[in-house]
């Protein structure tokens, strides 16, 4: 009897361990993720100079760097972006024995210019860094939670308003939910897997 008792107790942390390890390791690998698109964001966060020391605004434009150069501010600006997060995220297919193939499925630039705000929506971020294309009046509509007044979008965070020019960004990933138990070894691999996103947008200030 006192045997069967002092299994059972075995048993009960064994599990409880491996829970409390699968849920740390996957908090760790989350926020990973989660600083990885900020400062991502962050290298993305450049501005067109030359308009800022003529007009005084703040934003990444459809202009050429340089005449020698055919990458314009907004295609650098993604670029960046997407240097970043490989360089945080080495793997981005198998980061991780609980998180995979994280990609990246919206890149939008807000330029704000006094009252005027406009967007850039970058076609296939995830395989083509330089096709985007000026949002129309529909599209940038869309973008605002169809509140066009408001200027406001749905993040990770919450809603934000855009004020200021801003970089938004927002990826997919595949969650691991449960752990692997001797006893749920024969559940289907995929239904232990689930399509997550993750959303984040900054500002850039002077």
């Amino acid at each position: 009897m006192t045997f069967s008792i002092c299994l059972v107790f075995i048993l009960l942390a064994l599990f409880f361990s491996s829970v409390f390890f699968f849920r740390t390791a996957l908090n760790y690998n989350y926020r990973n993720i989660d600083n990885a698109l900020t400062d991502a964001l962050l290298g993305g966060a450049i501005v067109d100079l030359k308009e800022y020391a003529v007009t005084g605004n703040i934003l990444i434009t459809d202009a050429k760097i340089s005449d020698n150069d055919n990458e314009t501010y907004l295609s650098q600006s993604f670029n960046l972006f997407d240097r970043c997060l490989n360089a945080n995220l080495i793997d981005k297919k198998n980061y991780g024995q609980n998180i995979k193939n994280v990609r990246v499925v919206k890149y939008v630039i807000f330029n704000v210019s006094g009252n005027t705000i406009s967007a850039y929506i970058f076609d296939n971020p995830q395989s083509n860094h330089a096709s985007y294309h000026k949002a129309s009046d529909n599209e940038l509509n869309n973008l605002f939670d169809n509140d066009p007044v408001e200027h406001k979008i749905t993040t990770s965070d919450g809603v934000i308003a855009i004020t200021k020019t801003s970089v938004y960004a927002k990826l997919d990933f595949e969650l691991k939910t449960a752990p692997n138990f001797l006893w749920n070894m024969s559940i289907d691999k995929n239904n232990a897997w689930q399509t997550l996103s993750l959303s984040r947008c900054i500002a850039i200030t002077n």
